[in-house]
């Protein structure tokens, strides 16, 4: 598989699937969005982080030459992650690796909502199980008192909001948490809760893995797939937008099935991340959405 596909092969298996689907539409609260800056030169290095974690151990070792890094596999669900520690300024970087292989693809497609014990709130089971996983591999490699960031791309970032959340409820500093074409990893309920963490998403209009789990009942609200932190959207050429919390939450249900057509795996690979930041680190113009027509409607 191509390093960086991410989803590819899930979502080329539910674009079957959407046949006869009816459409759901997005949800947007009217009203001006007041301007707020993001700084893309941070986010192209959590990027290239994200990009990294594809990387073999020793390439990863060899890239931070200089720096204490732990690089591992997780056997069971075969998700790589590694730690760059910094002793000096007391900082400790987490990245995971998005899908990659047959077994991720598996985390990926269990899409059953699950109670999370430590959260107390539903998880997608697949990333529920891995996440833990993965969290129980990094955890005894971590100081507390240390600064803590996460990042990931694709599955890598469903983990990274999972790890981070595990964090802060184990009483570490999470600085920040920067994902890219991360798929939604709770419901609605538990989108709400998830609001106090430092999570931050990046989004190529255009990525299936974005718009994932889709919506597939509306009758049991523990299947009613959400997103929740802060969300930029980037556009085509070099405008964005950025989504408050609360925007995010107003426009749950904006589904896999509304943006059929649009869609392209291109766009969720993470060299695709990559070189639209780097473009918005040069010159970046903000959409600013007046309505919800025009946020439908914008190229």
């Amino acid at each position: 598989m191509n390093r960086g596909t991410g989803y590819g092969l899930l979502v080329i298996g539910l674009w079957l699937v959407a046949a006869g689907c009816k459409m759901m539409s997005e949800t947007i609260q009217p009203g001006k969005v007041d301007r707020h800056p993001v700084d893309f030169q941070e986010a192209l290095r959590f990027a290239e982080r994200a990009n990294a974690a594809y990387l073999t151990p020793a390439e990863i070792r060899a890239r931070y030459d200089g720096r204490r890094v732990v690089a591992e596999e997780v056997p069971a669900s075969e998700v790589q992650f590694f730690i760059v520690i910094d002793e000096e300024d007391g900082v400790q970087d987490i990245s995971v690796r998005g899908t990659s292989n047959l077994e991720n693809i598996r985390v990926d497609a269990r899409i059953a909502p699950v109670l999370d014990a430590k959260l107390g709130v539903h998880l997608h089971r697949g990333f529920a199980t891995s996440g833990a996983a993965v969290y129980g591999r990094i955890l005894p490699h971590l100081n507390r008192a240390f600064r803590t960031t996460v990042t990931g791309h694709s599955l890598g970032g469903a983990l990274a909001a999972l790890i981070g959340a595990y964090l802060v409820k184990d009483g570490f500093e999470v600085r920040r948490i920067l994902t890219f074409g991360q798929p939604r990893i709770t419901n609605l309920e538990g989108a709400k809760k998830g609001g106090y963490l430092p999570l931050l998403r990046f989004v190529n209009r255009g990525d299936p893995v974005a718009d994932m789990p889709p919506l597939v009942t509306i009758h049991d609200r523990k299947w009613v797939y959400s997103h929740f932190g802060s969300e930029v959207i980037l556009w085509t050429g070099n405008r964005y937008a950025f989504l408050e919390k609360h925007q995010v939450l107003d426009k749950a249900l904006v589904s896999f099935w509304a943006n059929l057509g649009e869609h392209s795996v291109k766009e969720h690979q993470m060299a695709s991340y990559v070189a639209a930041l780097k473009k918005r680190v040069e010159k970046a113009e903000e959409i600013r959405y007046e309505d919800r027509r025009q946020f439908l409607e914008d190229r």
